[in-house]
């Protein structure tokens, strides 16, 4: 190859051999950040699910988890009016707040629900 040639060649090699360096040094994706919630009620008890740090695929997900359940209601967050307590459990990157308000006595109150919450290795507590 003559001088003239390879100076034509040089800097797209050049190019192809640092393309996977870019690549490779881009920044991370952020974190996912999207969030659902929703209030229902099972056997007369009130709830509302709480989902956070959810990627655009788990949004979609939790809202066909929520849409699925009795009397559902979207809301921006879980309400703290009337709250027992949550539980507050986590897989695989994704928080899941299982919130319960005016819990009655034949339910087993809230300190069935907090044994309930530990035992699914979950952490129980007074906010959503």
């Amino acid at each position: 190859m003559t001088r003239c040639a390879w100076r034509l060649v040089q800097p797209r090699l050049l190019c192809v051999l640092l393309l996977p360096v870019v690549v490779a040094c881009s920044p991370a994706t952020p974190p996912p950040s999207g969030t659902v919630a929703c209030t229902f009620t099972v056997a007369g008890v009130p709830e509302c699910y709480g989902y956070t740090s959810l990627n655009p695929d788990e949004v979609d997900n939790a809202k066909i988890i929520c849409g699925a359940q009795p009397g559902v209601a979207f809301v921006d967050a879980c309400p703290v009016s009337g709250l027992v307590g949550c539980c507050h459990e986590s897989m695989a990157g994704v928080t899941l707040s299982d919130c319960y308000y005016g819990v009655p006595d034949d339910a087993g109150g809230p300190s069935a629900l907090q044994m309930k919450c530990m035992q699914m290795s979950g952490t129980w507590s007074v906010m959503p």
